[in-house]
């Protein structure tokens, strides 16, 4: 997404609000991950997402239902993103976040490619660029974060 006048302003801003959101779905799911079972996070997570995404979807039904092809696809992505979760919630129980971290953009190649072979879209130069620096710096930090040694936790000094 860049910015200019062929793309619509709401689908910009709704695109942005949805970044956001991953993000923070991201930090909370690395936060509770070692402090919460799996399959716990996993459900509260569906639940929530089933509400949020539910309701408003109920509001707003297509008037032609989708055919049987389309609704296994659309079966077949829920489950693989269900599955990628849980996938997920066990890597960051069982490995640090700053080592997953870069393993997320793996996510960057593979729409890379599926733009490129797919939809026979690849990126030009500067979505390029930007997907080479966004690479690196996550490269970076993760390098940085294993060379910093973890503070020792300092015990508590007794009362007088």
């Amino acid at each position: 997404m860049r910015p200019g006048g062929d793309l619509p302003f709401v689908g910009t801003v709704l695109m942005m609000v949805s970044a956001i959101c991953y993000a923070a779905f991201q930090l909370l799911t690395r936060r509770l991950a070692g402090v919460v079972a799996g399959p716990v996070l996993y459900a509260w997570t569906a639940l929530i997402c089933l509400v949020v995404t539910g309701v408003p979807a109920l509001a707003t039904l297509p008037e032609v239902s989708p055919s049987a092809p389309d609704i296994l696809l659309m079966m077949a992505g829920g489950a693989c993103s269900g599955l990628a979760q849980l996938l997920l919630l066990a890597a960051f129980r069982r490995v640090a976040a700053s080592t997953l971290a870069p393993l997320n953009y793996f996510q960057l190649l593979l729409a890379v490619l599926i733009s490129t072979f797919v939809f026979q879209r690849p990126p030009d130069g500067i979505a390029l660029a930007g997907i080479a620096l966004i690479m690196l710096s996550g490269g970076y930090l993760a390098l940085r974060g294993r060379q910093v040694p973890c503070a020792q936790p300092v015990a508590a000094r007794p009362k007088d």
